[in-house]
């Protein structure tokens, strides 16, 4: 098997790609959304319900490897990476910035590539998690 993570990359807060929003049909982002208790038109949240405040972001790393097949194995294990930069939200809205550098973080932490920002969930432990895709 081919490990898929890599451990050199690094990612800088550009890289980050926030996908919170409108979209158009043609699967363009319209309008960029960082309110807190955002929800799209059917009831999915995206951003739930933070108060104002900072907060480290967590992120689940697990290894991906490639499969003969042509597939992709994930492991079981994972590991619980925490940023050391602080998510913002003031006047309940997320500053979009302070989350691209955090996630940027435990990107480089755990040489992952899911650079898109799909969703912002408050934990139990009053960390903030991201949903990241590929």
């Amino acid at each position: 098997m081919t490990l898929l993570n890599e451990p050199g990359r690094r990612h800088s807060p550009e890289d980050i790609i926030w996908c919170i929003g409108e979209w158009s049909e043609d699967e363009e982002l319209t309008i960029e959304e960082n309110k807190v208790g955002y929800a799209d038109p059917d009831g999915q949240i995206w951003i739930e319900e933070i108060p104002d405040g900072e907060y480290p972001l967590i992120h689940w790393a697990y290894t991906y490897s490639a499969t003969e097949g042509g597939g992709v194995d994930i492991s079981e294990d994972r590991e619980k990476l925490t940023s050391k930069s602080k998510i913002r939200v003031k006047n309940g809205e997320v500053d979009i910035q302070s989350v691209k550098v955090a996630v940027a973080e435990v990107l480089n932490q755990c040489g992952g590539w899911h650079v898109f920002v799909e969703s912002l969930h408050l934990e139990k432990d009053g960390k903030v998690s991201a949903f990241l895709g590929s």
